[in-house]
């Protein structure tokens, strides 16, 4: 097996052959079949991101391209951004709820933080919005101390599934690292299958059918394969993936997928549009029985004449756009409700909706949204948490970063992460609607939640440092022997 390899690989393969044994034939095969990524799943990613980004193939003619890439810049009409960013914006997570208060602290102030969750959760959702899927991959870092999450594109990325169950995950990827497995840095074909309780680390010096895998290790590996497991019960899958609109395979859909085609035919009917004022967007003269007619100019200002007593004028009227236009409008309101994206997100034609019209035009919209806090909220962000903490405890106990709460609590954890309320609402109106709701003894809590532009976790914690400031300062009043302070129309002391 290390005969298979570069001389400088050679050694290290020998030295894993000899202690862990030879890659037969057989596990060779699984290895091929783990690396091999559908090729129709890559090319539906190529192409939604291809629509996303505006880059789809139009068909202009050299005159177009002359008043329609006058910069060098691609012509493009993309309304495919506009539905996936549409869902996008009203995916925010802001805080978790579990029956743990130690746990939801530490999730909110102390991981989410130290991982950038906003930036993350922002990559993660327009990603699986824009491809169908989007995965997170959770590691512990003995040099930071603490639980790294890392994103990772789904062109890398193959999960097994059977009978609804994850079983494993390969991710596979080029690589020129240096290693003990490869001292020169060569390039190689990298691939990590991450089971519950193991990962192992495998590399190729080629890719298809014929290549040969043999076993990687980094500098910082002691073992191989690297164990994952926890007083001898497996830690699970550090692998989360997002599907956005998952099948029966688990693989999720684009949300723009099924608007494509209306895309195309929309940039098809803009062009023609284009094309007909272009051509004839203004009156065009014509002259019968005029022999000489390079003298006539068919500008502004200018007077047509002719000395034949046979020669005669005319015009054709201008093409009328009414029928371009229509065939526009109704391509955009067909992708509009293909994808529950309201109609004045692609065009004001009837102006900007607002109070209950708004609501009611965006109710598909902020259905979809709801829709993907439930399997987004109780699927991966939850076991992205619950991963995250149970690392920390194994791997964190000492380092500063560790839990105060065991593993099997954890695991008990019912965890769910809290979202900013994803429908458009009259601020006054919904300032009000939370004040009644208050009266009717809602927590303070949900409803700081429900406010727009409000960090809930943090406004919390600027409560209870004020609270701390106030109780502070009269117990500083009270030692003097001085009445405490007052607030203004309250008891302690006199009204100003």
């Amino acid at each position: 097996m290390a005969d298979l390899y570069p001389e400088p690989m050679q050694a290290g393969q020998k030295m894993l052959d000899t202690r862990l044994g030879p890659v037969d034939e057989e596990r060779q095969t699984f290895l091929r079949k783990a690396a091999f990524i559908d090729q129709a799943r890559l090319a539906r990613y190529a192409t939604a991101e291809t629509y996303y980004d505006g880059l789809q193939t139009t068909y202009l003619t050299d005159r177009a391209k002359t008043y329609l890439e006058a910069n060098g810049i691609a012509y493009q009409e993309n309304f495919c951004e506009v539905i996936v960013d549409a869902m996008v914006e009203r995916l925010s997570v802001v805080g978790v709820r579990s029956d743990s208060e130690v746990f939801d602290a530490w999730v909110w102030t102390d991981w989410w933080d130290h991982n950038e969750g906003d930036v993350l959760q922002l990559t993660v959702h327009t990603e699986a919005a824009k491809k169908g899927d989007a995965f997170v991959i959770l590691e512990w870092s003995a040099k930071l101390g603490r639980v790294c999450a890392h994103f990772n594109r789904p062109e890398l990325m193959n999960p097994v599934y059977r009978e609804g169950r994850l079983m494993y995950v390969a991710k596979v990827w080029d690589s020129e690292a240096e290693s003990p497995t490869n001292p020169t840095g060569m390039a190689v074909r990298r691939m990590n299958l991450y089971y519950p309780d193991r990962v192992e680390k495998w590399f190729a010096t080629s890719s298809g059918d014929k290549a040969a895998w043999g076993r990687w290790l980094d500098d910082t590996d002691t073992e191989w394969p690297v164990a994952w497991t926890y007083e001898g019960k497996p830690l699970g899958i550090p692998v989360i993936h997002f599907a956005n609109k998952a099948r029966g395979d688990h693989f999720g859909r684009p949300e723009h997928l099924g608007a494509i085609p209306q895309q195309n035919r929309l940039n098809k009917e803009l062009l023609d549009l284009s094309m007909v004022l272009d051509q004839l967007g203004f009156p065009q003269r014509y002259a019968i029985g005029v022999g000489d007619t390079s003298g006539l100019k068919n500008a502004p200002g200018e007077v047509w004449r002719t000395d034949s007593t046979d020669g005669t004028f005319g015009q054709f009227d201008a093409a009328n756009p009414a029928g371009p236009l229509a065939a526009i409008e109704a391509t955009l309101v067909r992708m509009g409700t293909r994808s529950n994206t309201p109609a004045h997100r692609f065009t004001l034609t009837g102006g900007y909706p607002s109070g209950e019209a708004l609501k009611v035009a965006e109710a598909g919209l902020t259905a979809k949204a709801r829709n993907r806090h439930t399997v987004w909220g109780g699927g991966p962000w939850a076991a992205t948490f619950r991963m995250a903490a149970a690392l920390t405890i194994v791997y964190g106990a000492g380092s500063g970063a560790g839990l105060t709460i065991g593993l099997d609590e954890l695991m008990r954890l019912s965890i769910n992460p809290t979202w900013a309320d994803p429908e458009s609402r009259n601020e006054k109106e919904h300032l009000e609607t939370l004040g009644l709701m208050h009266g009717l003894g809602v927590s303070k809590q949900t409803l700081l939640t429900m406010m727009p532009g409000i960090d809930a976790t943090q406004e919390m914690k600027l409560r209870e440092r004020e609270e701390d400031a106030m109780a502070e300062r009269q117990g500083r009043v009270m030692d003097a022997g001085l009445p405490p302070p007052s607030i203004a129309g309250g008891v302690g002391g006199p009204e100003r």
